[in-house]
């Protein structure tokens, strides 16, 4: 055990883990999330070791609980009706007093920032004086409130405190969807079951299924009146079923092509949803700048599909400017104007530009375009990432609807499930997510088709 200790306060020595004035060593913390009953369970399990000069019977205790980082969920009074008990070597005979509540991180330090700790007051037992080693066990029942659409988002930060190693379990249900999340934090045990080990910082977006997002209730009816009633109904099909991250997600694409005179124009019509977490005071007083806040912001130099005249989100008209050799002055949104939606564009047929913003959380993108038709060329319907803002997740849907005017369309494969109804033909449609249903080969007969063979050697992202 001596060996063991020297390796354990090198360790710490270099990671710089900031030592205990009790001469305490915390060693192994395991978090553990339960969302299958009623209220959120969460129980933190700790390994601590007692130097062979620690003479106390009696150990007062505190630690920064796992619910410091989910306090904006809750109230702040609520804190110590959530912590429901406490062990010591799995026995709670040892405790002599328990209490959670918020305070200042550092006691002695003026402007030390108020966090949530929680103060365990424990004597050592007759059968444990002989050990150095101490497990603690802690238990909270957890309440949450979530926002209007059912999210919560975690975000677990223990880069810098007292712990050697960290180790975080989720274990769900069917009533929550977990948001696609990176394998390098989580590695997935089971469908409702995530496990992460050593990991100093974790992100992961939640949502509670039991609260159904409608569109009726986020766009009025003049922009509603775009869709069919069939069409808002796949619309909010697609709302509650897409794995989400915090940021922009495309929900539903209707694409209507009108063939006329050799010239294809075209209608894009995109339900857009952004979830972000209303939550973070800081987010919302101390707004980032950089381009990563922005819906879009992309500049490509090469012959372009479709040419947009016209581009509105949510009825709201955005600038559209020509190229002048000089675009440093409109690189960004113009952060002066408080509005919702903010930027320009521009779009020509060898050169399109995006700086834009959508401060919304649900919008009606519309874009009013025109592409190049040719019946000797394969036909192209899909647009749903033609500018590469954002693309179909599995959940998402679509309708394409071509309106022939008496013309023809070639297609690239044989196989779609087209219907051909009053003139018009018509494909719909929603990414399911079952990789059994992909087919590699027909994949990269249409990459080598549109020249891009690129995409077949790129790497798979979860939940594409």
């Amino acid at each position: 055990m001596p060996e063991k200790l020297e390796e354990v306060k090198n360790y710490r020595k270099e990671m710089g883990i900031r030592e205990r004035e009790d001469k305490i060593l915390q060693l192994i913390r395991k978090v553990d999330f339960n969302f299958t009953q009623k209220n959120v369970v969460l129980k933190e399990y700790m390994v601590l070791y007692l130097g062979d000069d620690f003479t106390k019977d009696i150990v007062e205790y505190d630690y920064i609980p796992t619910i410091n980082f989910l306090s904006k969920y809750f109230k702040k009074k609520e804190y110590n009706e959530f912590l429901k008990y406490a062990k010591v070597n799995n026995d709670n005979k040892a405790v002599m007093s328990l209490e959670c509540k918020e305070v200042k991180e550092y006691e002695n330090y003026e402007n030390s920032e108020m966090v949530v700790k929680t103060f365990l007051k424990f004597k050592i037992l007759e059968r444990d004086e002989k050990t150095n080693l101490i497990t603690l066990e802690f238990c909270y029942n957890i309440k949450f409130i979530y926002d209007n659409y059912g999210f919560l988002f975690f975000n677990f930060d223990y880069t810098d405190k007292d712990w050697v190693t960290t180790t975080m379990t989720f274990s769900f249900d069917k009533n929550f969807i977990i948001g696609i999340y990176s394998d390098e934090d989580f590695k997935e045990i089971s469908e409702y079951k995530l496990y992460s080990f050593n990991i100093n910082d974790v992100k992961l977006v939640l949502r509670n299924k039991d609260i159904k997002i409608k569109i009726e209730n986020e766009l009025d009816k003049q922009l509603l009146s775009k869709f069919s009633a069939d069409e808002i109904n796949q619309i909010n099909t697609s709302l509650n079923l897409i794995k989400y991250t915090e940021g922009n997600h495309l929900v539903y694409q209707k694409v209507i092509h009108n063939i006329d005179n050799n010239q294809d124009k075209i209608l894009i019509y995109d339900i857009i949803f952004s979830p972000r977490d209303t939550n973070n005071s800081d987010e919302i007083e101390n707004p980032d700048d950089d381009d990563e806040k922005y819906i879009a912001y992309l500049e490509v130099r090469r012959p372009q599909p479709i040419v947009i005249n016209q581009f509105k989100i949510n009825n709201v008209i955005v600038k559209k400017k020509q190229k002048d050799g000089n675009e440093e002055n409109n690189s960004k949104p113009n952060k002066e104007e408080k509005k919702v939606v903010r930027g320009f564009y521009c779009s020509e047929e060898n050169y399109i530009k995006y700086a834009y913003e959508f401060m919304g959380t649900i919008g009606l993108f519309e874009f009013d375009c025109e592409g190049v038709y040719s019946c000797n060329n394969n036909f192209q319907i899909n647009y749903n990432n033609f500018a590469r803002i954002y693309g179909l997740l599995y959940g998402g849907s679509f309708k394409y609807e071509i309106i022939l005017n008496g013309n023809k369309v070639k297609f690239p494969i044989k196989d779609f499930n087209l219907m051909e109804k009053n003139g018009k033909i018509i494909l719909e449609g929603m990414i399911d997510g079952n990789k059994n249903n992909f087919n590699q080969e027909k994949f990269e007969e249409l990459a080598k088709l549109y020249d891009r063979s690129s995409w077949i050697n790129e790497k798979n992202e979860k939940g594409w």
